[in-house]
């Protein structure tokens, strides 16, 4: 897919285990920041129910809303995996016999029970590809990625198509501030409403830092970045501004 300023993704964390707490999800952390580093703008995501309709309903949506969709979880050999058949469901198509696929996992389990598992993970949504992690198959479907859900297994099936995934670059640069977010509130809302191209966020700071506020800007567009600073900084009283490392 071409590189593009508007390059977005949507993450989808699948599992039961999740929501009741049993398991801390990892993955979604860990996507935020890769995506990022790699100019994709992650807009929105979702922790849902291992529940087929609800899989389904998301994955449609959220695929054509976004550049990229990435799941994670339910797609081992057990009864509550259901995220591919569910893929199938969300882009109306059949699930279909993967027989390189089923090659590989017959040649991996021998016993007969545990291969007779194994090659439910072999059904996929009719067009789906396929790329090996080792022995974890990444698949994907359209712009929907879908990959494991324990965190090291995630990881490895992340790398093997993240140089598939490229957005245009985003800039940042900082503020730290001796100052209250109700003194400057209104300063960095006129620099907002003047340059639309650029996301201001400010966070305030407790305890023992040296610093009150830290005000970030991001853009696609580095003059855009460096004209915003400029803007803020004129704003503001020069005695707020601080630099604390010194």
């Amino acid at each position: 897919m071409p590189e593009s300023n508007h390059t977005t993704a949507a993450i989808i964390i699948i599992g039961a285990e999740v929501l009741s707490g049993k398991v801390n999800d990892e993955n979604g952390p860990f996507l935020l920041r890769a995506l990022r580093e790699r100019g994709i703008d992650v807009k929105e995501i979702r922790t849902i129910d291992d529940d087929r309709s609800t899989i389904a309903s998301a994955v449609r949506e959220l695929s054509q809303r976004f550049t990229y969709v990435f799941t994670t979880g339910g797609i081992g050999p057990t009864h509550d995996d259901i995220t591919l058949e569910s893929i199938a469901e969300a882009f109306n198509c059949p699930v279909v016999r993967h027989q390189e696929l089923a090659d590989h996992f017959a040649q991996r389990f021998t016993d007969p029970k545990r291969q007779a598992a194994a090659l439910r993970m072999a059904d996929l949504p009719e067009g789906a590809t396929v790329k090996m992690a080792g022995y974890v198959p990444v698949i994907q479907k359209e712009n929907v990625a879908v990959f494991p859900g324990v965190p090291s297994l995630m990881r490895s099936c992340f790398d093997v198509i993240a140089p598939e995934l490229r957005g245009a670059e985003f800039y940042s640069d900082v503020i730290y501030l001796n100052a209250s977010e109700s003194q400057i509130a209104a300063h960095l809302t006129d620099v907002q409403n003047t340059f639309s191209n650029v996301a201001i966020g400010s966070y305030p700071q407790f305890g023992d830092t040296p610093y009150r506020v830290k005000i970030t800007v991001d853009s696609r567009y580095s003059e855009a970045v460096d004209q915003a600073i400029q803007a803020i900084l004129a704003s503001l009283d020069p005695s707020w501004v601080i630099n604390p490392e010194s």
